[in-house]
């Protein structure tokens, strides 16, 4: 008996997932129908086939899939579930542990200093050229530490865009982690985060650039159920901060915004020359009000130096303490409205209050 092309399609299509299943057997962080995901031939409904295509036979690219024109910031596939970083229709009542890049979109406004500007979602920062505060003013040809919203025409992969310039660990097949635990390289570490890789760093391999963490199961969409552990680093602050070394959160960030952290303090006086990353946070004085081990507060996250057995002790302070990842609505990626911070304002446990807790009064 012949079958028919469009028969014959289907079953090759259901003997490659059945392959993939099998050799994927216990890699199921992502589940459901293979389609919700993939396309074989990239032509579907009689469409002419497409001379292009996405890495890995997928449907989509990184922003269409983790984007959304209505408000939901997780959306259901049947069993599959998609975080939702980037509503094109508005900034959402309900965003994710990283904020969202509507505001920094053209549709949110195109408001530069609310977010990451990413290839695909924005145009290029109209007043930075490079990364602020980097060691580099730049320098580094085709490089990430200029802009994320460039293609990188010199990476190997010339369809490269900025998210994975971050989430270069990606891998959606990973295994299920149990709940509490920390992501592992075969999960894709935390959130898909770590540094240079052989196929985005001009041949530069780090097996051991990653970072750490416990993900939260909904990614903070309700963060009085749950909240993410970030894995933190207590470290000199002249160090020259290595990923590889700490796997910790802010120090991936120094990859690309490394004088936010290095000479923060002047070593003959003791000053303070920019906000403290990488120091635990006091236990004593104004600090002492704001214990995140029994009362933790997603709008001012901490790390802590051991996620999943954290201890007031241990909280440490982290970029992600002030700034969200994405993008949100205020200046500087703030997670709250710098000019509204008034001392002794009153009483208040928000935004810088939170841990300065005795300059509000």
């Amino acid at each position: 008996m012949f079958l028919t092309s469009k028969r014959m399609i289907q079953v090759v299509f259901v003997c490659v997932a059945m392959l993939w299943l099998m050799a994927q057997e216990g890699l199921a962080a992502v589940s459901g129908a293979c389609s919700n995901c993939h396309t074989m031939h990239n032509s579907q409904d009689g469409l002419v086939l497409s001379a292009s295509g996405n890495d890995t036979l997928l449907v989509s690219n990184c922003i269409g899939c983790h984007s959304c024109s209505g408000s939901e910031t997780i959306v259901n596939l049947g069993p599959t579930r998609i975080p939702i970083v980037f509503n094109t229709t508005g900034y959402p009542t309900k965003p994710l542990a990283g904020g969202n890049f509507y505001d920094v979109a053209a549709a949110g406004g195109g408001i530069d200093s609310h977010g990451h500007n990413v290839y695909g979602i924005s145009n290029p920062d109209g007043d930075l050229d490079h990364a602020p505060l980097d060691l580099w003013g730049g320098g580094c040809t085709n490089s990430c530490h200029a802009s994320l919203a460039m293609p990188k025409s010199s990476m190997t992969d010339t369809k490269i865009d900025g998210c994975k310039i971050c989430h270069q660990k990606y891998k959606h097949h990973g295994t299920d982690i149990a709940a509490g635990s920390m992501e592992t390289e075969a999960s894709g570490w935390y959130r898909f985060l770590g540094g240079h890789d052989a196929r985005y760093g001009g041949g530069i391999v780090m097996p051991s650039s990653y970072v750490a963490g416990v993900e939260d199961a909904d990614w903070e969409q309700d963060p009085t159920v749950g909240h993410n552990s970030y894995q933190g680093a207590e470290m000199n602050h002249n160090d020259n901060v290595l990923l590889q070394s700490t796997h910790s959160i802010s120090a991936f960030c120094t990859g690309c915004h490394a004088q936010a952290h290095m000479d923060t303090e002047d070593s003959a006086t003791g000053v303070w020359l920019r906000h403290p990353t990488m120091i635990r946070l006091p236990t004593n004085g104004e600090f002492a009000e704001y214990d995140p081990e029994t009362d933790y507060d997603a709008d001012v996250p901490v790390g802590w130096l051991n996620p999943t057995t954290p201890t007031r002790s241990d909280a440490v302070v982290t970029c992600l303490s002030c700034h969200l990842v994405h993008g949100g609505q205020y200046p500087d990626m703030l997670r709250w409205d710098y000019s509204a911070m008034s001392a002794g304002g009153g009483e208040s446990d928000e935004g810088c209050f939170k841990c300065h807790s005795c300059k509000d009064t």
